[in-house]
Formats: structure tokens, C-alpha cells, sequence
């Protein structure tokens, strides 16, 4: 079976514009594989068929929110609805995994995932949604297909995700976004190492460790993940709203309580040469 990310890292790896006064430098690492920065655009078209696993689509679509403020580009605003819609599509995926995950943890006498009706409901609301994504031209189909199911399933069937938290976990994702000396966006992605989304295209990011800062677990996880350095580039954060959710991340561990993520944008903006 072929590399589902090292696909999309083929199709969607890009080459931002610099000048001689700046440079960007990035190495992926053994939770994530590779590191890379693809053309934000692609990404919010799905450009052939790209998945992201968990919700990180969420965070995107709250990144390009925050531009169209801080910037004034409307082009923006078609990104936000992309990735809105995108976000959707990985709710259904998710939802999907956790009734599959449901037979394991049945097996095993675990917690089942609780399906809440109005998730349930997004199952009856696909037709409606498919045409949706052909109006904002959005390829969704990687969300869609099943073909990568039965490698989510066998690869959290350990004791890291079986071992059910009695309270919410706890994590944070880092969306870097480049904008490079001819105006183009390129946004820095990973391809997993581990399930779920294993060989799939994500943001930087994991849990937060003991009592650390979110600030610091961005640090840490985005120094672990990409190694992401730049330099010849004007750099602004935004911290992204908070989400609170039973439907961000599938595995078996978070079936009873769900998830926190806290997000962060950095925007690089390159100076002119």
C-alpha cells in the first residue's frame, strides 16, 4: 500500500520565494517524519485528495480568520470557508473511526465513544455537503475514503491509546504560516510517524507536559517537530480560540472525556530585498 502522506508531500511540498536576506530552515524528526511547507492554497483546495487527521483544519480556518483582520486580504476569507468545510469532512472521518474503534474497545470491556445525535446527523447531511465542496472547490475525498481505516485501528491498538483518561487531554498545535517576498502563502506541515494519521499530512503540534505554558509547549513541540528556523522575516502571534471537543481525536484514550487544544499562528511576512 502506498505512503498515503509521502503522496501529498510529492503534490503539495512547496518552494517559498526568498530574498538574500532571509531564509528558512526545517527537519522533520521521529514523531514527525518530515517537514515541509506546501502553498496554503493547495492545502485548503485539498489539492488531490489531501487529508489532515484529527481537526486541524479548525486552527486553519481560525488562521486565515485572524489574516483577513490583520491583513485586509479577501482572498482570506475563501481560505477560512475552505478549511471551515474541511473541518466538517474531518469530524465525519472522525466520527467514522470512532464507531470502528467502538468494536475494539467492546472487545476489550473499555469506554465506548458516546456519539452525539447532532454528530450523528452529519452522516445524513453528506449529500448536501459534497455539493457544498464542489461550489468552494474543495476536493474532500481523502476524508472520504476508508482505505487507510484498518491502519488507525491496528495502530492504536496498544497501551498508550487504551489506557482511557478520567479527565480531558490536554494539547496545542502551532500554525506557521510564511508569506514569502512574491506575496505567496506557504504553510508549514509534518507527515506523522505515528496513528492516527500515520503517514498523513499535519500541523506541529502534541500534548502539553506537566504544568507547562501553552507558550512553552509550542516552543518544545515545534523544536521537536520541524526545527523550524527563520531569519530576514518579520514575525507576529495570534493565539487562536480554544477548542473544546469530543470529536478532535479519535483514539481510544479520549473516549470519555475528549479533548483541549490551544492553537497558535505565527506569521513570518519576508522582508523586501
Amino acid at each position: 500500500m502506498a505512503s498515503q502522506g509521502l503522496l501529498f508531500y510529492d503534490t503539495l511540498k512547496s518552494f517559498p520565494i526568498l530574498t538574500d536576506k532571509s531564509s528558512i530552515t526545517y527537519l522533520g524528526s521521529d514523531d514527525a517524519t518530515k517537514a515541509f511547507t506546501a502553498r496554503l492554497q493547495d492545502l485548503a483546495c485539498g489539492l488531490n485528495g489531501a487529508v489532515m487527521p484529527f481537526r486541524h483544519p479548525e486552527f486553519l480556518r481560525q488562521a486565515c480568520d485572524t489574516l483577513v483582520k490583520v491583513t485586509g486580504e479577501e482572498h482570506y476569507y475563501t481560505m477560512e470557508a475552505q478549511f471551515a468545510l474541511q473541518d466538517t469532512f474531518a469530524t465525519i472521518r472522525n466520527l467514522r473511526l470512532m464507531l470502528k474503534f467502538n468494536l475494539l474497545l467492546m472487545r476489550k470491556g473499555k469506554a465506548t465513544f458516546i456519539i452525539a445525535e447532532k454528530d450523528q446527523e452529519l452522516f445524513n447531511q453528506l449529500p448536501e455537503l459534497r455539493v457544498k465542496a464542489a461550489e468552494l472547490g474543495v476536493n474532500v475525498s481523502g476524508y472520504l475514503d476508508e482505505t487507510y481505516d484498518d491502519q488507525d485501528i491496528t495502530g492504536c491498538d496498544n497501551d498508550f491509546c487504551l489506557n482511557q483518561r478520567d479527565k480531558a487531554g490536554e494539547a496545542g498545535d502551532l500554525v506557521t504560516i510564511l508569506c514569502d517576498s512574491e506575496g505567496q502563502d506557504h504553510v508549514l506541515l509534518i507527515v506523522r510517524g505515528n496513528s492516527p494519521g500515520k503517514s498523513q499530512v499535519a500541523l506541529p503540534g502534541g500534548f502539553k507536559e506537566g504544568k507547562e505554558s501553552a507558550a512553552a509547549m509550542y516552543q518544545r513541540e515545534g523544536a521537536e517537530e520541524t526545527n523550524y528556523k527563520a531569519s530576514g522575516v518579520c514575525t507576529r502571534y495570534f493565539e487562536l480560540t480554544q477548542v473544546r471537543s469530543k470529536t478532535w481525536d479519535p483514539r481510544p484514550l479520549f473516549a470519555k472525556h475528549g479533548m483541549i487544544n490551544d492553537g497558535l499562528l505565527r506569521f513570518d511576512v519576508v522582508h523586501a530585498a
